[in-house]
């Protein structure tokens, strides 16, 4: 098999392991990185993604309760966010 070939045979079978569909609502709320920080906290976000406990000096730029998504409207906050819900909700 050629090198090619393999790539090619990993990336379907890692394809091949997702739902071909998924659909759940959601909500966007898009807002300033302080008020996003507050909205968070208010929600009840205590927690980095690695499971350590947010700092009081740490600002949120969003997080992902329960259907929904609070960012700061940057693109990489958003997709990050996101990926939690895909995560929950497409298994």
């Amino acid at each position: 098999m050629t090198r090619h070939a393999i790539l090619a045979t990993t990336l379907l079978a890692g394809c091949a392991s997702k739902p071909l569909r998924c659909e759940f609502p959601l909500w966007v709320s898009v807002m300033p990185d302080i008020e996003a920080d507050d909205e968070c906290r208010r929600l009840g976000t205590n927690r980095h993604d690695d499971g350590s406990f947010i700092k009081d000096t740490t600002v949120l730029r969003g997080c992902a309760p329960q259907d929904r998504i609070i960012t700061n409207g940057e693109e990489w906050v958003g997709g990050h966010e996101l990926k939690h819900h895909v995560d929950r909700n497409c298994k």
